[in-house]
């Protein structure tokens, strides 16, 4: 993102698109920036991975830009 804007306007896309996120997810979750453009939700109670899913596509609707190229990886672990 940098090398194509300078990086004052980088920062401030990051922001804008870790508020977008944000706004996908409930108030226990946690998202968190990981590198560069790279963001990870962290779910507290989800009923099934369906939900996850719904989640994960809400977070990138907020996001979505026809020239970008966004993925979405999900996965489960028991608390026990």
């Amino acid at each position: 993102m940098n090398d194509t804007a300078r990086y004052d306007a980088g920062d401030t896309i990051l922001v804008e698109a870790g508020s977008r996120i944000l706004s996908a997810v409930c108030n226990d979750d946690v998202v968190a920036r990981i590198g560069g453009d790279e963001f990870v939700i962290f779910l507290g109670e989800v009923p099934c991975a369906d939900s996850a899913s719904r989640i994960a596509d809400r977070s990138l609707a907020g996001l979505h830009r026809s020239e970008s190229d966004d993925s979405t990886g999900i996965s489960e672990c028991d608390r026990e």
